[in-house]
């Protein structure tokens, strides 16, 4: 739930800024907000997210007849992992 606290005051000379502030308060509670969790995936779902993707790829390969070292396969997955982290660092800092 979220609240806004708006001060106004009664003195006449702060007329213009309890109204100004009276307009926003009627404006803020008609916003509505809809919060999500946000998802932490550990380091080992990740991984096992990235392995079944790697299989499925395999399987995509195998059946136009290219192959895929495991040497290719595991820089793709140090890519992956490496893009994965600085996307979450990221996700962080905002």
């Amino acid at each position: 739930k979220t609240a806004i606290v708006c001060n106004i005051t009664p003195a006449s000379t702060h007329s213009e800024e309890t109204h100004s502030t009276l307009r926003f308060a009627v404006r803020a509670k008609r916003v509505t907000n809809n919060a999500t969790v946000n998802e932490v995936v550990s380091e080992s779902a990740l991984i096992k997210r990235q392995q079944r993707e790697i299989e499925e790829l395999r399987k995509k390969l195998s059946s136009g007849g290219a192959t895929v070292g495991d040497d290719e396969i595991h820089a793709m997955r140090r890519e992956m992992l490496a893009a994965e982290v600085e996307r979450q660092v990221l996700a962080n800092q905002l």
